[in-house]
């Protein structure tokens, strides 16, 4: 009998020990690259996303600004709001911190949004007693000549309040619904609260952006002389913040950040505004 002997060789076992290393190798760099992949395409959309946050929350933030007519350090009388921090609003931030900041602008009340072309503004009635203006029976809410003098009565105000809470930064109205106004106007403005009930609240606060971890504001003064320049304010000094009234432009910076796998993707922008109206 004839033996025929195989010319194929087999695996020795040092052989399949190294095949199934290289194996586990390429693998575990493939699987690697997928998951770096993965995370760095999710930190990249968070980073979008945050980055698109900012943007609408400093358009907001730069509309408001642009439309005030007073930068104030608080809530002056009879304005009222039963939701603010203890001590009431300040502009210093409650309680004092540089990066969460409260911003309270005073703007003009109108019978229509503020921004629609249909809009008008509401007069007080300076006949009568009114906080705005001391009493005039020469006043009158009418605009017939030769004696109407509606447009020369102060316009009823509010106040737009921009606020830190929780990592969430709100934008809170408040408004004067005491105060007498001519030919029984009705104002746009609605007060709001935490709740959007309650009181003389009827909508609730709206949340600007989330993921705040900085809210700043830096006042500016623009001299012309023998340039234009601007000169950073101190309006947060413990005396009386007389730089708040020589303040042309804010500067308004925002940041945001969240936590991806245990790593922080953060985004930051300003913006500075300059109002167009002033009372």
């Amino acid at each position: 009998m004839y033996h025929i002997r195989s010319r194929e060789k087999g695996f020795t076992i040092v052989e399949l020990l190294l095949a199934v290393s290289l194996s586990v190798v390429v693998i575990g760099v493939f699987i690697g690259i997928i998951m770096t992949s993965y995370l760095r395409f999710g930190r990249n959309t968070i980073q979008l996303e945050l980055n698109g946050n900012l943007q609408n929350a400093l358009v907001d933030v730069e509309r408001d600004i642009r439309f005030s007519t007073t930068y104030a350090t608080g809530l002056p009388t009879p304005f009222v709001d039963t939701n603010a921090p203890s001590g009431g609003w300040t502009h210093r931030g409650t309680p004092s911190d540089a990066n969460k900041r409260v911003l309270v602008l005073k703007a003009s009340a109108t019978t229509n949004n503020p921004y629609s072309p249909s809009r008008a503004p509401i007069y007080v009635n300076g006949g009568v007693t009114n906080p705005y203006i001391t009493q005039d029976p020469l006043l009158n809410c009418s605009n017939t000549p030769p004696l109407g003098t509606l447009y020369i009565n102060p316009q009823l105000p509010f106040y737009i309040i921009y606020f830190v809470e929780n990592n969430n930064l709100y934008r809170r109205i408040v408004v004067d619904s005491s105060t007498t106004v001519c030919n029984g106007a009705q104002q746009y403005q609605k007060q709001s609260c935490p709740t959007g009930t309650g009181g003389s609240c009827t909508v609730k606060d709206e949340i600007i952006a989330t993921d705040v971890t900085r809210f700043s504001v830096n006042y500016y003064q623009q001299t012309d002389d023998p340039t234009p320049t601007f000169v950073l304010l101190d309006p947060y000094k413990t005396v009386s913040p007389d730089d708040l009234a020589l303040a042309d432009n804010l500067q308004v910076t925002i940041g945001l950040q969240r936590t991806i796998d245990s790593v922080p993707v953060a985004a930051e922008l300003s913006v500075t505004a300059t109002r167009i109206n002033e009372l």
